[in-house]
């Protein structure tokens, strides 16, 4: 009875904080974080599932719905030279070409092996694409017909994001290396030869490059909180924009022009970064003040909920607590004086049942393979995070896995002295003429009578009280069926299950107050982890 409350404490602040990941995942897909200019002076704004047209007066000429268009979600948009869209579906992870009004068609020959971030860029001459493959660490060129075709360039990048056509060849950004990247182009449109055009400070991932500097959007380990800097003369300035979080920068009709997924705004300028403001459509400008509301609240819920669930499973903790005192349950305080007996020989009168010699061997292999299996994971997520060790959320990382390595020994030897390891090991069953009896590890005993004890084929209850009865099928902790004899001597034969369905069906008939609160409880975990898995799907 003490353990359900404490696991119904950590199931409700791990489903605060299951709550919170999801409600901050809604905010961060949905805002616009996508830009494109096009030729006539106006630019294209998508928002993760719908996409706008503005004209050079920033006017919402057109609106479209990603499934009108049949596309998944927006990750990148491509104003072609011929008025053709280009657009990188993330959900199906492929490149669509869009003739607006018209729905999508696809360009990348079923081609489908790319990352869910990528960004387009088009080559010279009608010859194709290129795609910055982000999570693969690739540059991928794609032929008039969506084939891919291999290059000099093609890998040895660190994160590529914006890759942009410039002076007949391609500025590329290469993010963690902390660099733009002139990408010169062979006869066939393809990047053959790489020079270095910028050595930025911070991580870029969308850049402008304008006579009066090179602008750059730069930001931590998961692109989040970007930032706007422009380098002149050798220099690096940050450039206020009134936003929160830049994701998307690009120039259009002499204007510079970013929008911020976090707090969903489009943000225009007119002056070379010296003043910015909301971009000039009033609707537009209404219907992203109501979502930014909206994502407020989230943002509060996502805070209160983690709290709220927690105080209400200490307030259920201390409910059970008080109650458990109220009934007087049968636990001596101090040990009983066993009589001599072995785990060998029938569990007779007095006689103490202790698991098995092997069982315990076993369970103390075990709890050193649990101790060592993160070791492997700490290496891997350390070999990850070292490229990142200069900037400050990678150190964080860092110092947060270094923590957890060293902290792991001193886990794993509480977790076998006060867990269930121990506990499991250290018990032991005798009974008396009426009671069963179990020993803790602490020393203290339960008493119950063989009326509210239940034996099915890898569990024992005791007066609400699960043991289990092995480890894993093959390795039981005690002989069942010395404890099947004994209930067969007490008259309590209907109590003893061939199978773990059976015990429970029987314990459902009786209306067993522990095991529907711990069916319960097993309901509410499956019940948890199916509607996350059905809202990570939906998301």
């Amino acid at each position: 009875m003490r353990v359900l409350p404490v696991v119904l404490l950590v199931l409700l602040v791990a489903a605060g904080l299951g709550l919170q990941q999801h409600l901050t995942r809604q905010i961060d897909l949905e805002g616009p974080h996508v830009l494109a200019a096009a030729s006539d002076g106006g630019f294209y704004l998508a928002t993760g599932t719908r996409l706008y047209r503005l004209d050079e007066r920033e006017r919402v000429e057109a609106r479209y719905e990603a499934a009108q268009l049949g596309v998944g979600r927006f990750d990148s948009l491509l104003a072609g030279t011929q008025g053709r869209l280009w657009v990188y579906d993330s959900e199906a992870r492929r490149v669509l070409a869009c003739d607006l009004p018209v729905p999508c068609t696809p360009f990348d020959a079923g081609q489908t092996a790319f990352s869910a971030n990528a960004i387009l860029a088009e080559r010279p001459a009608g010859q194709g694409l290129l795609l910055s493959d982000n999570r693969h660490h690739r540059l991928q060129a794609l032929d008039a017909q969506g084939q891919v075709q291999s290059h000099p360039l093609q890998t040895g990048w660190r994160f590529p994001n914006q890759i942009s056509a410039w002076q007949g060849d391609w500025l590329l950004a290469d993010t963690d290396r902390r660099q733009l990247v002139k990408l010169v182009a062979d006869a066939q449109g393809r990047p053959a030869r790489r020079e270095l055009f910028l050595q930025a400070e911070g991580r870029p991932y969308r850049f402008v490059v304008r006579p009066d500097g090179i602008w750059t959007v730069e930001a931590g380990l998961s692109l989040n909180d970007g930032q706007l800097y422009r380098y002149r003369d050798g220099r690096r300035e940050a450039v206020p924009t009134g936003a929160s979080d830049v994701g998307a920068l690009i120039e259009v009709g002499g204007k510079l022009v970013l929008a911020s997924r976090q707090d969903w705004r489009v943000r225009v300028s007119d002056d070379a970064g010296g003043h910015w403001r909301e971009q000039a459509d009033a609707a537009l400008a209404q219907a992203f003040a109501a979502q930014r509301a909206r994502n407020a609240t989230l943002t509060r819920w996502s805070r209160v909920l983690p709290v709220g669930m927690g105080v209400m499973a200490l307030g259920l903790l201390g409910w059970a607590w008080h109650r458990e005192r109220r009934a007087g349950r049968p636990v001596l305080a101090e040990p009983l004086a066993w009589s001599a007996g072995t785990a060998a020989l029938p569990l007779a009168e007095g006689a103490r049942l202790q698991p098995r010699p092997q069982a315990r061997r076993v369970l103390r292999w075990a709890v050193v393979a649990y101790g060592l299996l993160p070791v492997p994971i700490f290496a891997w997520i350390a070999w990850q995070v070292l490229p990142h060790a200069a900037d400050p959320q990678g150190q964080r990382l860092l110092y947060l896995v270094g923590a957890l390595a060293l902290l792991w020994p001193v886990g794993l030897s509480l977790a076998w002295r006060w867990g269930l390891a121990r506990r499991w090991a250290s018990l032991a069953i005798a009974q008396d003429e009426r009671l069963l009896l179990l020993t803790w590890w602490d020393g203290q005993t339960r008493a119950a009578p063989y009326e509210l004890v239940w034996l099915g084929r890898r569990t024992l209850g005791i007066d609400g009280v699960r043991v289990p009865l092995c480890l894993w099928p093959g390795v039981p902790l005690w002989e069942r069926a010395l404890l099947v004899e004994a209930l067969q001597h007490h008259g309590q034969a209907g109590r003893v299950f061939d199978s773990e369905m059976a015990l429970w069906r029987g314990l459902w008939q009786a209306r067993h107050g522990p095991a529907l609160r711990w069916l319960g409880l097993q309901a509410m975990v499956w019940g948890g982890l199916l509607a996350f898995l059905v809202s990570r799907a939906w998301s």
